[in-house]
């Protein structure tokens, strides 16, 4: 059997559960260790009968069980990047890469960044790895700290961790020119899918309107952020205005500008300080 005989027998038996095709290759990715735009490559090699019966299995299991396909093959791949995951952390969404590549491509060189809630550090590590950014990245669970740090040193990342909530773990004269976080932002009422029932609470809901977090991190923000400092948040759509007004209450001479999502939906909020003269 080849590969490309094993990637059809999968997409077979997904679509005859009525499952997304593209689990076939996220599996085959991940068997030939390679990116997914790269199994076609390999389609005329001979499969291992090993491989081919673990790469079955993993068909079956998520089929069974309904459990995110990241989480069953332990990583996922983010801006050309491998990331490890589990379930300490979020599964990465496109919307992120949206906020990653708005900054990769707008922001000048040699920042220095806080980001908040970092998770698998997904966002810091892209960071540091595309623009050589200064970057300290806290989270408030130990669990999530784990994986980031196993990412670092996968992607040979320079990262300075620490863990804590907000910025409880930010010394009083550390100032930052780019505070950056993907926050819990959801709440409990929201209409969630099944991926989200496997992913951690923690990561996921920010309080009654889900803007808890949100508002913690721009309320003490001016403290941290140097002149002309700008604060990058990824959110609900619908909070959009809320955050927008919270940003004008707490940083009184600031500019708030609201940016769309590949979809067209205002996912981003960036927050300029302006320095008083």
């Amino acid at each position: 059997m080849t590969y490309k005989d094993l990637y059809y027998l999968g997409v077979d038996i997904l679509e005859d559960a009525l499952e997304e095709p593209e689990i076939a290759k996220l599996t085959l990715a991940y068997i030939l260790d390679k990116q997914q735009n790269e199994i076609y490559l390999y389609f005329d090699d001979e499969v291992e009968e090993e491989k081919a019966r673990y790469f079955i299995n993993i068909i079956y299991h998520f089929i069974d069980y309904s459990e995110p396909i990241q989480y069953l093959l332990g990583q996922t791949y983010f801006y050309g990047r491998k990331f490890l995951l589990n379930e300490n952390v979020l599964i990465p969404r496109p919307e992120t890469e949206t906020l990653v590549d708005l900054i990769i491509k707008k922001f000048p060189d040699q920042l220095k960044v806080l980001e908040i809630g970092t998770g698998s550090g997904i966002i810091g590590i892209t960071l540091n790895k595309e623009k050589n950014y200064d970057i300290l990245a806290t989270d408030i669970s130990a669990g999530a700290l784990e994986v980031a740090i196993a990412n670092a040193e996968l992607n040979e990342a320079n990262i300075e961790f620490r863990e804590g909530s907000l910025y409880s773990k930010i010394k009083p004269d550390e100032v930052f020119d780019l505070i950056v976080s993907n926050p819990p932002y959801l709440t409990k009422n929201y209409l969630i899918d099944q991926v989200v029932e496997f992913e951690p609470e923690i990561a996921l809901y920010g309080g009654a309107e889900g803007l808890d977090i949100i508002e913690g991190i721009i309320k003490d923000a001016d403290k941290f952020l140097s002149p002309n400092g700008i604060i990058v948040l990824e959110h609900n759509p619908e909070q959009a205005l809320k955050i927008m007004i919270m940003a004008k209450k707490h940083i009184k001479n600031s500019h708030v500008y609201l940016l769309k999502d590949l979809a067209g939906r205002k996912r981003i909020t960036l927050i300029r300080k302006v320095n008083e003269k």
